[in-house]
């Protein structure tokens, strides 16, 4: 858990590099609120079903379209998000 606070952290802090409004139809401010959101309720302990199926939509957008079209400074703030997702599911399933 420690190693997923300290992600979320980094990636939290992070300033929202210059990006375009979406990539491959996916709007970018949208998908990066609904992850902290998420994030932050499930570090506060409100993981779900609802939540974790969350989480596991935010990761494929992110790995299926939005990286794979990303480019400029938008890639490591998103593959940063991709890092603190897959360590937040990684920690469900070892709970």
């Amino acid at each position: 858990m420690h190693d997923l606070q300290a992600a979320f952290e980094r990636w939290s802090s992070a300033p929202y590099p210059p990006c375009p409004a979406g990539i491959a139809h996916v709007d970018l401010v949208m998908l990066d609120a609904v992850a902290a959101s998420t994030l932050g309720k499930w570090l506060r302990g409100a993981a779900a079903a609802s939540t974790e199926y969350r989480l596991r939509t935010l990761l494929g957008t992110l790995d299926d379209q939005v990286l794979a079209d990303a480019s400029g400074a938008c890639p490591a703030y998103f593959e940063a998000l991709a890092d603190v997702l897959r360590l937040a599911l990684t920690a469900e399933r070892n709970a």
